[in-house]
């Protein structure tokens, strides 16, 4: 449900689509077939033209967590965001990555017990599939079996991606797809994640 709520791409108004139909079918604002074969640097830059992107802003403005080929691709780091960003913010590198990833981070590496990084770890979890799945993140039962709960391999990438990113833990798929219970994903995430690593030492 939550992924067809988020579609890849916005819709385009018919006027939109007319104006886009006069600009590039207008035979003065393109060099010529022959042009283009006598100069070699002309036709090393031409280009195409992506036409309705939904930016990462635009996805979190829909309570959708963007996905991470958007985010992560140096192509799309110039896009917006953040759909609501504080003066504090505004000093934030575009890199690509949300000021929620490093909240997750930061908690994780303040917690100061196993039982409260764990705690961080559900949190963010739960936020994720929340989005993903189209449910309220209290609806969700800690105690099921993860693939119960409707994490398919696609989802368990994004998963995985998640906790490399935001808790850099190095997570197989099968771990997570295969955990009898969302805590129990957490502690595993807990127990290799790189921010942890002075507990266990």
């Amino acid at each position: 449900r939550g992924k067809e709520a988020a579609a890849d791409m916005a819709q385009i108004r018919e006027r939109e689509f007319h104006a886009l139909l006069e600009h590039f079918c207008d035979p003065a604002a393109y060099p010529d077939t022959e042009t283009l074969k006598r100069n070699s640097l002309v036709e090393k830059q031409t280009h195409q033209v992506l036409i309705g992107l939904v930016t990462p802003a635009q996805f979190r403005e829909k309570g959708v967590e963007p996905p991470d080929w958007l985010r992560e691709r140096a192509l799309f780091r110039t896009l917006p965001s953040d759909h609501i960003r504080s003066d504090n913010d505004h000093g934030e590198s575009s890199s690509g990555s949300s000021s929620t990833d490093t909240d997750w981070a930061a908690a994780l590496t303040r917690a100061d017990s196993p039982v409260a990084a764990r705690a961080v770890v559900i949190a963010g979890l739960t936020q994720r599939l929340s989005r993903a799945l189209g449910i309220a993140a209290e609806e969700i039962d800690l105690h099921r079996p993860v693939a119960s709960l409707g994490v398919d391999s696609l989802l368990a990438i994004e998963l995985r991606n998640l906790f490399a990113r935001s808790f850099k833990a190095d997570m197989a798929v099968f771990d997570i797809t295969g955990a009898a219970s969302l805590e129990d994903l957490a502690g595993l995430v807990v127990a290799r994640s790189e921010l942890r690593k002075k507990e266990s030492e």
